[in-house]
């Protein structure tokens, strides 16, 4: 089984700065305009981007009810991986956030090799 599947679920097949609602649109099931609806709501109530990290926790940890997982920081994506080979996560990184679904990154590229700053189980 491959650790990485190349996934772009942006409706128009932009590769774009929305990695964002790519990965809580993949972990959450909702579709892509919802998720982005959502990100463009929460960022005009808390007057921030929605690409700031703040923003999009707030909707991954409030409005999904997603929590936070400890883990050991320095570890990376990968280790991660092999810890946890089932189950949904959305995982941040500096600068981007992806999507973990059952041992495999699902994501525009391959971060396994990146260390998190933030994991949040969505489920099974």
């Amino acid at each position: 089984m491959d650790d990485f599947i190349y996934y772009n679920n942006n409706p128009y097949g932009y590769i774009d700065e929305d990695c964002v609602t790519r990965a809580i649109t993949l972990a959450s099931g909702d579709d892509y305009e919802e998720v982005s609806r959502k990100l463009y709501l929460l960022g005009e109530l808390m007057d921030c981007d929605k690409l700031n990290v703040d923003c999009y926790k707030f909707l991954i940890e409030t409005v999904y009810g997603f929590p936070q997982v400890k883990f050991e920081h320095g570890i990376t994506i990968g280790e991660f991986m092999e810890q946890h080979p089932y189950g949904i996560y959305l995982i941040r990184m500096s600068g981007h956030i992806t999507c973990l679904i059952d041992g495999q990154l699902w994501d525009l590229w391959n971060a396994i090799e990146k260390e998190p700053t933030n994991i949040w189980f969505c489920g099974y």
